[in-house]
């Protein structure tokens, strides 16, 4: 009987492809992403937390206590960039909306942009839906960190974006991110 195994090519496309994402700044920042004018348009991102290491990244040698969340509008446009995080068997999170404008912003300025959120579900995978109030198309950054309950770093290890509609064609694999239906 043969068994699956993923040959080198297949698994460097993959990577390729998730590191062909061009918004994709840091493991805690995503700059520059856009939402598409019209419809229900909306981006969805998964974040993976762990206990921290000590290391300068990820300070905190604790667990993970939350996910960490900002939200924050780059274009002009009269709508409201709005950023929510959910995981599996919990509430989502308060919604992190920003529908101010400010020209020249970095994801290293936290100061600007929507209140921060937290969802507290200790390691393992989040979800972060980003969408819009409005009909414009829209620009935005996305600030996350995993944390333990001291608000240090831990580790976040990976970054996968998507599209929510990506969820709806079934292409999108990950078996929890049935968030939208759960909640």
């Amino acid at each position: 009987m043969k068994s699956l195994q993923f040959k080198p090519a297949l698994l460097a496309a993959a990577v390729f492809s998730i590191s062909g994402f061009t918004g994709l700044a840091s493991a805690h920042c995503v700059e520059g992403e856009t939402i598409a004018s019209g419809g229900a348009n909306a981006d969805l991102y998964r974040v993976n937390c762990a206990t921290g290491d000590g290391s300068a990244e990820a300070p905190s040698t604790n667990a993970t206590d939350h996910l960490k969340v900002i939200a924050r509008k780059e274009t002009a446009a009269s709508n409201t960039i709005v950023a929510q995080i959910a995981r599996e068997g919990y509430t989502p999170s308060l919604t992190s909306e920003d529908s101010t404008y400010a020209a020249a912003t970095s994801c290293a300025l936290e100061t600007n942009g929507g209140t921060a959120r937290t969802l507290v579900a200790g390691n393992g995978d989040y979800n972060i839906l980003v969408t819009r109030k409005g009909t414009s198309v829209s620009t935005y950054d996305l600030i996350f960190h995993c944390e333990d309950s001291g608000n240090v770093h831990t580790i976040t290890q990976e970054v996968i974006p998507g599209t929510a509609g990506e969820l709806t064609s079934g292409s999108l694999t990950s078996t929890d991110a049935d968030f939208l239906i759960d909640n």
